[in-house]
């Protein structure tokens, strides 16, 4: 669809402008990239939440979540799992 055509330019160019997709973020799925161009304001943002959801094994849903609520932090209950 033309909407996905368009996530995956924009999944393209913001890895690009950031010096290339960092080789953890292989183990997202495509839903967690699309939170993470949609909601972060910057590449260094972006790559801070990108680590925590890949360490604590985040679904997209709570890496919204913990975008909106600025921490990046794993809680120790997902990371003890």
């Amino acid at each position: 669809s033309a909407r996905n055509l368009m996530r995956m330019k924009a999944f393209h160019e913001a890895w690009s402008k950031a010096g290339g997709l960092p080789s953890q973020a292989l183990t997202l799925p495509w839903e967690c990239h699309m939170v993470l161009l949609e909601h972060c304001t910057t590449d260094r943002e972006r790559i801070q939440f990108l680590d925590a959801a890949v360490q604590g094994g985040w679904s997209a849903e709570e890496l919204k979540a913990r975008i909106h609520a600025g921490s990046p932090k794993r809680r120790r209950d997902r990371a003890t799992k």
